[in-house]
């Protein structure tokens, strides 16, 4: 008894506390977070089958042969360009896809112009919905309608698939 009562005023007086008070608690200090941990890997991408590929090079819209395109893919996004200019010297949109765990995704980005011909930024939805050898296919709006200020008006016309031929 003697032996306990001395190991247990031995405690307290290490914890700095007096006979009977429960004294603050201590906790024991913690490891520092692990330097070495990786972050979460990001969702795969899931895009359709045949898009995996690198699909860089020069690109012609099927229904507008002259309307071509240079295509750049690092593996990650895919950039189309206009090569030249359209119909009556207008320049065609670019395109800027992602691979994402949504699909192949992005925008579609240019000017055009108001029924009085005032010429407006704009930027709409796009998706590649198929690739292979001989081009990829690309779903967007098949009409954009602008107000007088520039506005998108929302169009009843359903999107459409446009094919693009690699040369």
């Amino acid at each position: 008894m003697r032996a306990r009562l001395a190991a247990s005023l031995a405690l307290l007086a290490l914890l700095g506390c007096e006979h009977g008070s429960p004294g603050p608690r201590v906790e024991p200090p913690r490891p520092p977070p692990a330097a070495d941990a990786a972050p979460p890997a990001p969702p795969r991408a899931q895009v359709p089958r045949g898009c995996e590929v690198n699909l860089g090079g020069v690109y012609r819209l099927a229904k507008r042969p002259h309307w071509r395109y240079q295509v750049d893919d690092d593996g990650e996004h895919l950039t189309a360009r206009p090569l030249g200019l359209a119909d009556g010297g207008a320049a065609p949109m670019t395109m800027v896809l992602d691979r994402t765990a949504r699909g192949f995704v992005g925008m579609i980005a240019g000017t055009a112009s108001t029924a009085s011909g005032t010429a407006c930024p704009v930027a709409f939805a796009a998706e590649i919905v198929a690739c292979d050898a001989a081009g990829l296919t690309v779903r967007s709006a098949d009409e954009l309608q602008l107000d007088e200020q520039c506005r998108l008006r929302p169009s009843a016309s359903a999107p459409v698939e446009r094919v693009l031929w690699r040369e």
